[in-house]
């Protein structure tokens, strides 16, 4: 008997306009990356949960992986200037240029 060849991941819908979360569609992307990053804070009201805040180093170093937009660590930036912030992400196209970040995102 001869083993199955598992089938490739298909990320298309099925009316066949592929997949609508994807990066090629920056504009939408980044708007419901944005709009998802709102809709979290204003549920939680937080962007970093007070059991941790308490316990942050005064220089904390914070990383942001899958970053998207880097609207997360742009608004982190205001509440923790002396914070050191660090982006990664498998492609930034969605995120601002460094030029435009503040001094503590790199």
């Amino acid at each position: 008997m001869k083993a199955e060849t598992p089938l490739p991941n298909d990320w298309t819908l099925s009316d066949g306009h592929g997949y609508i979360l994807n990066r090629d569609r920056s504009h939408a992307a980044a708007s419901r990356l944005n709009l998802q990053y709102y809709l979290w804070k204003s549920a939680l009201s937080y962007n970093i949960p007070p059991s941790i805040l308490r316990i942050l180093a005064p220089f904390p170093l914070i990383a942001d992986v899958a970053c998207g937009t880097c609207l997360w660590l742009i608004d982190v930036s205001h509440q923790h200037p002396a914070a050191h912030l660090d982006v990664f992400d498998l492609d930034l196209r969605q995120a601002p240029h460094k030029i435009w970040l503040f001094q503590n995102i790199n």
